[in-house]
């Protein structure tokens, strides 16, 4: 009865840490082996709790709960080449006007008088 005790409130502390004088006692003692069985399947239990399953298409079907929510847009590959297109020649359109904007303030100097001042230095 002694060996029942200690082996119960070792399994109740630590599930996991019998050592091989207690997994003696509990092959010759239904009652702790019945404990034990029972300490394993509500750890197996609450281990599955802890860990939902979730489906991977679980924020489609939300969204699709909602009224007036529209589904989020999938863009093509040609749509995503015609945005970096694009970006590609705004940039370039942007170099080419700062540029034409620093060469016509070149030639507004040079009509001004502002070049000689320039060259001078």
């Amino acid at each position: 009865m002694e060996h029942c005790k200690e082996y119960r409130t070792n399994l109740a502390l630590r599930p996991d840490g019998d050592t091989a004088e207690l997994s003696q006692h509990a092959a010759t003692c239904p009652e702790c082996a019945k404990a034990a069985k029972r300490a394993a399947a509500f750890d197996t239990v609450v281990q599955s709790a802890v860990m939902p399953m979730v489906p991977d298409d679980l924020t489609a079907r939300l969204l699709a709960l909602v009224p007036g929510l529209a589904q989020p847009m999938v863009r093509s590959k040609r749509w995503l080449r015609q945005r970096r297109a694009f970006f590609a020649i705004s940039a370039l359109l942007s170099v080419i006007g700062v540029a034409v904007l620093i060469y016509g303030l070149y030639i507004l100097g040079s009509y001004v008088g502002v070049s000689e001042i320039w060259h001078t230095q």
